[in-house]
């Protein structure tokens, strides 16, 4: 398949200076101290650590926001003085869950407040019913970011750690969750201006891989798929082909046929969602003039050469946008789509609940066998993500209007539920079963190269074979068309020596004919001589006759008479 642009590059290395420097805005990630880069030099000292957490503030420097910006906490009756639940006390430090408030006309009537938990060395945040009708009154998440918030601050908060845990080898997710309308799709992809989850983690690891570029070696590879009413599409082909979903004798879970293009700079990952986001499946609902009625998944796959020291290091990020989930519509259409898109969100629930308990009683996470994961397309893809082998990052949109104080809560719980998700997250290294398929697959490229090769000179000997049989057959035409002429005027030839032959015997019997004229004539000659020599002797002997005429017939009277008397 090609790229947006329509130009793949020969080799899809990754090399320094390959793509625009930096702007202002992301030069600003850089200059802070957050998790540490990872570079070829001190890869043997990570290989042994676990990814560093995600779902911690850490070692982050708080960014500065304008004042627009700043959080009002007074609008939402912020409470925070009321003493958090214990539930604050758990956490997974893989797992970094966040809840973003939609953005509403009228707080007055909220019956939601949030705020930083007190004391907290995590610095995580609460959200709290202030509904006495409310079971559950108060939810803790790694963050709470209301609707002043950001996508930037929202991204630097809750996915950069992760995109850095990415660029070391080892997997991440990053999904959006929550009710339609509440801004899922403006967060995972943003607007003009504000650019969201997807584009500013492309860019953060692009540089990334432009930091570290200097030894060693990046390839980036980029698959879309959509999952639209149980059905998988790749967004990238377009193509009317669905992907089957299968598992491999590892049992991992794999999409074919599915297109995964090479890309070597972020304009090129930005055109190309640019494209895929065109054939989405969007409709207008209830809650959303343009809803998208479709999961998308984008995966980003990085592959890291480190020369130095001969290995491949393996990762992907999956950055997840949800479909929003409602009541049923009036519209029929819309009535099948929210029943397809809501029984994959309540397996995806059930699957979460599932693994939470797995976790809670202390069971492995790779025990799995009693979670339903095949009940849909969507839990079936991101089996291997939640089955403890990524890293996770949650983000959950909700309403605090009281008319979706239900929905609200119910994403709320899905998000507490996430936190419990049990990891056992292992950096992708050499001796791993990626690279143990890698060094397969590039064991059958040596084999596939010398038979390219073997094939290129055979091909070049049948083309000059071609090329000489060309000219032979060129030099047959020519003589056969020398031929065919020598033909033709052989056989002229034969007509005017037969005409020629035709005229000779003519003028042969023409002469025969003149050859009789003139013997007739000189024989006749002769008798006039001879007549006359008669008729001279015949005066001398007879005077009378010196008149006679031998032609004249009384003359021949005459002259028998004279020989009667002389008789």
């Amino acid at each position: 398949m090609n790229t947006p642009n329509g130009k793949l590059p020969s080799s899809g290395l990754l090399t320094p200076k390959r793509f625009s420097t930096l702007t202002p805005t992301r030069a600003s990630i850089q200059a802070r101290s957050s998790l540490p880069l990872f570079n070829s030099a001190s890869y043997t000292t990570i290989n042994s650590t676990p990814a560093t957490p995600v779902g911690s503030n850490h070692g982050l420097k708080q960014p500065r926001f304008s004042p627009q910006n700043q959080r009002n906490v007074n609008s939402y009756d912020d409470d925070s003085s009321v003493p958090p639940s214990p539930i604050s006390s758990a956490v997974n430090t893989n797992v970094i869950t966040s809840i973003r408030i939609c953005p509403t006309r009228d707080v007055s009537n909220s019956i939601w407040t949030f705020g930083a938990l007190p004391s907290d060395p995590l610095y995580r945040s609460f959200i709290r019913n202030k509904s006495q009708n409310s079971s559950v009154r108060e939810f803790v998440y790694n963050n709470v970011f209301d609707m002043y918030t950001s996508n930037f601050e929202v991204y630097q908060k809750s996915v950069y750690g992760l995109v850095q845990n990415v660029y070391m080898g080892y997997n991440g997710i990053v999904f959006a969750y929550g009710m339609t309308g509440t801004g899922k799709t403006y967060s995972m992809q943003g607007q003009p201006g504000a650019d969201g989850m997807i584009p500013l983690a492309v860019r953060d690891l692009f540089e990334l891989v432009e930091r570290n570029s200097s030894s060693d070696t990046f390839q980036i590879h980029v698959s879309y798929l959509e999952i639209y009413n149980e059905r998988i599409r790749d967004l990238i082909t377009n193509s009317s082909e669905e992907p089957r979903i299968r598992e491999n004798a590892n049992g991992e879970v794999t999409v074919t046929p599915v297109e995964r293009v090479l890309v070597t700079t972020p304009e090129e990952v930005n055109s190309l969602i640019e494209q895929c986001v065109v054939n989405r499946k969007t409709a207008e609902t209830d809650f959303n003039k343009h809803s998208s009625r479709s999961h998308a998944i984008l995966q980003i796959f990085l592959t890291r050469n480190i020369t130095k020291e001969g290995k491949t290091v393996c990762s992907n990020l999956s950055l997840v946008d949800l479909a929003g989930s409602e009541r049923a519509s009036s519209d029929m259409e819309r009535r099948k789509e929210g029943a397809y898109i809501n029984k994959s969100l309540l397996t995806l629930g059930t699957v979460i609940s599932r693994l939470s308990a797995t976790s809670a009683s202390g069971l492995s996470s790779s025990n799995n066998s009693h979670i339903p994961f095949r009940d849909s397309k969507l839990t079936r893809l991101l089996q291997r993500s939640l089955s403890g082998n990524a890293l996770i990052s949650l983000l959950a949109t909700i309403s605090i209007e009281p008319q979706h104080a239900l929905e609200t809560t119910n994403t709320l719980k899905f998000a507490l539920r996430t936190q419990n998700i049990p990891l056992d997250v292992k950096r992708s290294e050499g001796n791993s079963d990626v690279q143990t398929e890698l060094s397969a697959l590039h064991i059958q490229l040596k084999k596939k190269e010398a038979e390219n090769e073997y094939l290129t000179s055979v091909i070049a000997q049948l083309s000059s074979d071609l090329e000489q049989r060309d000219s032979y057959i060129a030099m047959l035409e020519t003589e056969r068309s020398q031929g065919a002429a020598i033909n033709r005027v052989r056989m002229r030839m034969e007509e005017l020596l037969s005409d020629r032959d035709l005229e000779i015997a003519d003028l042969k019997a023409e002469l025969q004919d003149k050859d009789r004229i003139i013997h007739a004539l000189r024989f006749a000659q002769k008798q006039r001589e001879i007549a006359e020599y008669n008729n001279s002797q015949l005066s001398l002997r007879h005077p009378s006759l010196e008149s006679y005429d031998p032609y004249d017939e009384n003359d021949d009277d005459q002259l028998i008479e004279i020989k009667e008397d002389g008789v």
